[in-house]
């Protein structure tokens, strides 16, 4: 096939151009100021080597012309002589094209690139990697599911399928894309079946791959409380870990397992779980006794009894990140029954903030429950006249609550704040209906 159909070869056009402006190689070599050697130049246009992209930056400076007003005659120099691109130079090329916003240049190669597949699929992935890492991620995207797609069913199955699976759940993620479920229960698929068949030089890095992998499906579905995918995938997680000696992932899974079961109000099977790991006498046994109390105060909570907090109290203290996904449960017990010196006491021994700092995610320190122990908190301020730590508490809960689309919070923000004296309403009305107005463009 000929790459350059419908195109000049670039040889040709340059010297072209040189004799529109009346000079010879020399001229342009000296107005290179030094960039590009007079051999070198002279070999180009002869057709005795390649362009460089370097090189042809600086004969299209040099000539006065835009940067990038040549680059559709560099594609065919992307290819060697039998027709195959060369890796290097077509991912500099396209990264270029990408950050001159040269899309018709990109889309000629990106198309050479996916029509031939999986002898490209070195270049995708180079390509992908490296938009990646420059925060192109929607570009990244295009390549990346080009490789998963190149290389599906094959045993074994690559190291870079992996990375890309990873990395397509992960830029669905972050830029909160309704596609983001589907792309996770494909990679949870893909973990569930990967092939043992990994070469054994590959095998520590996939292990490591799959160790990332399983745990970030496990924060994202704790972030959107899908209590049963997180039983699931912590049952699979907990199959891979449970004899590779890495105590700390095998206890974070059990208590990820704990913490679904518990929510869902199956609080024999949270206790069960956590006392099978206390009776394996692994390491982090006291803080798994801790939180095998904190099952046990959820299962009694459930059943109408309250029993007093203050022991939970003292735990508080030295492992603030573990109660917080308790809080919401513990802060509404106390409410409900009017629990004010337990709920005071928890509250002075432990400072919640108004917004989550990045390098404070615990475990189970999602956005999701942080959500909601602001919104409970700024009904326990309401309760004791403290309307300007109410009013905060409830902005922070509503602002969460947008940004995360997570609606039903959303409805109990704006039940709460109509309980608010009219005097505070009218404080803060133009703040909540800004949030409001802002859920609705969501929405839309």
């Amino acid at each position: 096939m000929n790459r350059a159909k419908g195109l000049l070869p670039l040889a040709e056009v340059v010297k072209r151009l040189l004799i529109e402006k009346k000079m010879n190689q020399l001229q342009l070599v000296e107005l290179m100021d030094g960039k590009v050697k007079q051999s070198n130049l002279s070999a180009a246009l002869s057709g005795k080597r390649n362009f460089t992209l370097t090189m042809l930056d600086a004969i299209t400076e040099a000539l006065g012309l835009e940067r990038g007003a040549l680059y559709t005659y560099f594609v065919p120099e992307c290819f060697d002589r039998y027709g195959n691109l060369r890796p290097k130079k077509t991912v500099e090329f396209i990264l270029q094209c990408y950050r001159l916003d040269l899309q018709i240049v990109v889309d000629r190669l990106e198309e050479e690139l996916i029509a031939f597949g999986k002898k490209n699929a070195d270049i995708l992935f180079a390509l992908a990697k490296q938009l990646n890492e420059t925060g192109m991620n929607q570009e990244a995207l295009t390549y990346y599911h080009a490789v998963v797609e190149l290389e599906r069913g094959q045993l074994p199955e690559s190291e870079r399928w992996l990375i890309s699976l990873c990395r397509v759940f992960h830029i669905l993620r972050e830029g909160k894309h309704p596609d983001t479920y589907e792309a996770a229960i494909h990679l949870q698929t893909y973990l569930r079946d990967l092939s043992v068949q990994v070469e054994q030089e590959q095998l520590a890095n996939v292990q490591e791959l799959k160790i990332e992998a399983y745990r970030s499906l496990l924060s994202y579905y704790l972030e959107l409380e899908k209590w049963e995918k997180v039983i699931e995938t912590s049952t699979e997680y907990l199959r891979f870990v449970r004899e590779d000696h890495r105590d700390h992932l095998y206890k974070e899974a059990i208590m990820m397992k704990c913490e679904a079961y518990s929510q869902l109000q199956q609080h024999e099977l949270a206790i069960k779980a956590a006392e099978e790991y206390l009776l394996e006498q692994r390491p982090g046994k006291a803080e798994m006794e801790v939180y095998f109390q904190l099952l046990r105060y959820r299962e009694k909570t459930g059943k109408g009894e309250v029993p007093s907090i203050s022991g939970y109290v003292a735990w508080v203290r030295r492992n603030p990140s573990y109660l917080l996904p308790s809080l919401p449960h513990l802060l509404e017990v106390c409410l409900e029954k009017q629990r004010w010196r337990d709920l005071e006491q928890m509250l002075s021994s432990l400072e919640i903030p108004t917004a989550l700092a990045p390098n404070e995610a615990g475990m189970f320190r999602t956005e999701r429950i942080f959500l909601r122990v602001q919104r409970v908190l700024a009904l326990y301020f309401l309760q004791t006249n403290n309307m300007a730590e109410a009013s905060k508490r409830l902005l922070t809960a509503m602002e969460l609550a947008v940004c995360q689309q997570a609606h039903q919070e959303l409805i109990a923000c704006v039940l709460l704040y109509h309980q608010f004296s009219d005097e505070t309403k009218n404080e803060i009305a133009a703040l909540v209906d800004a949030w409001l107005s802002k859920a609705v463009q969501h929405v839309k």
